[in-house]
């Protein structure tokens, strides 16, 4: 695939968030280590693990580990974006991986467009090696792809955040379906390659397998919304 190239003053910063996740955290750090279009910085934001994590992450040279004092995915993924340098940013959870072209294709589309606020692209979802079927866990959503409207495929402009503001700590699991909708309702642009970018391992620890919270806050993203949509008129 030819690429247009990006301009040099340009620079990408990687925030990934992490509890805990010395049985994952290495090839997701690999995986961004690994890309054809390298990324600038990769700041890691630790939420107080207890296990190896932190010394895993210290292996990594160049990555800088941020100690988060609350913990939380939205404060996790605030306090990244305080920290970042670069003028684009992604995001990768420490459980997950990155296809090694995702900042390729989507830094290329972001030359072509200078319209867009970011840009995603599509999830590939698998099961954990050695892990029993996630319960109440559509199997056939396994080994597909599938529009993703989720942080790990995300590459944004900062102007995103100023439009669109930051991640709301008040939704425990929903902060990142809550973006998404405030970014559709604000009229920011983006675009979705059509390409899967981001493997998403399934496990019996993912935020979303609390299916009943999540339900509970995802009828508040709506709520809010709607009433976002009356506040315009629309």
């Amino acid at each position: 695939m030819e690429m247009t190239g990006f301009p040099q003053s340009f620079s990408i910063s990687v925030i990934v968030v992490v509890r805990n996740g010395e049985r994952f955290i290495a090839q997701a750090l690999h995986s961004i280590l690994e890309q054809t279009h390298p990324a600038n910085e990769i700041i890691v934001v630790d939420g107080q693990s207890s296990d190896r994590t932190t010394d895993i992450v210290s292996h990594f040279p160049g990555t800088r580990l941020v100690e988060q004092p609350d913990l939380g995915l939205a404060a996790a993924r605030n306090l990244g974006l305080e920290c970042i340098r670069g003028e684009l940013v992604a995001f990768l959870d420490c459980d997950d991986r990155w296809h090694p072209e995702k900042l390729a294709v989507q830094i290329d589309e972001l030359v072509k467009r200078p319209d867009l606020d970011f840009v995603t692209g599509l999830v590939h979802f698998y099961q954990a090696d050695g892990d029993l079927p996630r319960t109440g866990y559509h199997p056939g959503k396994l080994e597909q792809d599938h529009a993703g409207q989720t942080p790990g495929t995300l590459l944004a402009r900062r102007r995103a955040f100023t439009k669109v503001g930051v991640f709301d700590p008040a939704f425990q699991i929903a902060c990142d379906s809550d973006w998404f909708v405030r970014a559709a309702d604000c009229g920011a642009v983006w675009a979705v390659i059509p390409k899967p970018v981001l493997y998403k391992r399934i496990h019996q620890y993912n935020l979303s397998a609390q299916v009943d919270l999540y339900r509970k806050e995802w009828l508040s993203v709506l709520r809010h919304s709607v009433l976002r949509k009356r506040e315009k008129g629309t």
